[in-house]
């Protein structure tokens, strides 16, 4: 299609626009390692995970196998096991956000400004308190 507009409107620009930027976890890997590197994320292996603005569950890429891996640090087998944490900040009500042990709810604009941890600057909201599961 791109060809055939091109050939009928020489002069007119072609632009692509995706809702939703895929690569952005892939670009931001390569620049904290200084190569080109496909982030894997291990949310089986990790004991506590932060997510900012982040639905990772619902709404990334790769969310299948995000949930398989998420669940799997959750399972609770023998009374001695223990399970992630999940701590969510986030500007819309998400599946990372419902399925968060501590979820507070912030402005978009917010998350980037106060991940550092200060609540003044956002009000003092408060996390949202859920007993832990499994013990």
């Amino acid at each position: 299609m791109h060809e055939e507009i091109s050939k009928k409107l020489p002069k007119a620009k072609w632009f692509l626009y995706d809702a939703i930027d895929t690569n952005v976890h892939q670009r931001a890997a390569t620049k904290a390692f200084g190569r080109s590197v496909k982030p894997i994320f291990r949310y089986d292996e990790a004991k506590t995970i932060l997510a900012l603005d982040c639905d990772f569950i619902g709404g990334e890429d790769d969310a299948h196998n995000n949930i398989r891996r998420f669940s799997k640090g959750r399972k609770l087998e023998k009374p001695e096991d223990s399970m992630s944490r999940l701590y969510a900040v986030e500007s819309l009500f998400t599946p990372t956000g419902v399925s968060a042990d501590h979820r507070l709810r912030v402005p978009a604009s917010a998350v980037a400004r106060d991940c550092g941890g200060d609540r003044s600057r956002t009000g003092g909201e408060r996390w949202e308190q859920r007993p832990a599961r499994g013990g």
